[in-house]
Formats: structure tokens, sequence, C-alpha cells
């Protein structure tokens, strides 16, 4: 095989395999890393090492999500920026945001409201309010690295005492 037929194999791979793994991970899933402390213990609890997750973006097509799912999304605040947090209340649901002097928000139709797990280190909706769904790009649904941390994001929720659901408060809900 000369040189010419080599290159021009090695660019029609390039050519398949590159649009196919862009298609993939804008429609499937991919791994991404977890910076920042907002959503500790569940992600990142040892600063020394950063946890992996899969982000599962076919499951976020349908627009449906539940309390205690963890997903990325555009931040409100930025959009050039990804953030990660942890829905607490779906549209219907009321909350009374963390800030003791506002008054407690009904959740509108096509809207949520995310919270980081560590609470004091988080810019969530108690900064800047429910947040359309639209902007949701994916679900985490497992940390994938490191090996020793292998498990599903999918596990036991408390929903703060804060949300009210059907006008009952709510103390727990599994996902």
């Amino acid at each position: 095989m000369s040189m010419w037929q080599c290159c021009r194999s090695a660019v029609g791979v390039v050519a398949f395999v590159v649009p196919v793994t862009l298609t993939f991970m804008d429609n499937v899933g991919s791994v991404v890393g977890v910076k920042g402390v907002s959503m500790q213990p569940v992600l990142n609890p040892d600063l020394m090492h950063k946890d992996y997750v899969w982000l599962n973006k076919w499951c976020a097509k349908d627009f449906q999500f539940q309390r205690g799912n963890i997903v990325t999304l555009r931040a409100p605040y930025d959009p050039r920026c990804t953030i990660i947090k942890r829905i607490v209340a779906i549209e219907g649901d009321t909350v009374c945001p963390n800030r003791r002097t506002e008054e407690c928000i009904r959740i509108p139709a096509g809207h949520c409201w995310l919270e980081g797990d560590n609470v004091t280190m988080s810019k969530d909706s108690n900064s800047f309010g429910p947040v359309s769904v639209g902007l949701i790009e994916a679900k985490a649904t497992y940390i994938v690295w490191p090996p020793q941390r292998w498990r599903a994001l999918n596990g036991y929720f408390n929903i703060p005492d804060r949300v009210v659901i059907s006008g009952q408060l709510q103390q727990s809900h599994s996902v």
C-alpha cells in the first residue's frame, strides 16, 4: 500500500469516527469531571481527588425529571458555564428559600428548584430562583471514576423540610 493510500484511509477513518463520536457525546452521553465542592459529600467528598460522572443526555430529551435527580445545566447567571445540582422541587411544589427574608415560591410549570448538597458552598436556586427545565442538559447517573467510588447516583434523598409537595411537608422521598 502506498503512502498516499495509507493517508487516504486514515482520513476516511477520521472522517467517520469524529462525527459519530461527537454525535454520541451530544445525544447519548459522556463522562465528565466534576469540579468544586457544592455537591459534597455525594460528589468530590475528598478535595484531593475529582469524581468523574456519566452524564446521560438521552434521558434529558423528554424533560421528565424527578426530585433527587442530579443534573447538569447551563448556569442561569452565565450561559458559558455548566453547573451540576440536585433537583429538590418540581413544578407545582412550593419552596421556602434558605434566605429567611424571602417568601415561599411556587415552582411554575416547566421549571424546577435546584440546590447543591453542600448548602453553605453552593450557588443555586436559593440565589437565582426556579430554573427552566429547558436549561438542563443531562442527568448524572453514575460515578465512574475513581474505581473505589463506582456507584449509581439514584439513591435515597431527603427532601428539605422547606419544600411543600401537594400541600404537605415531606421529610423524605425515594428516587
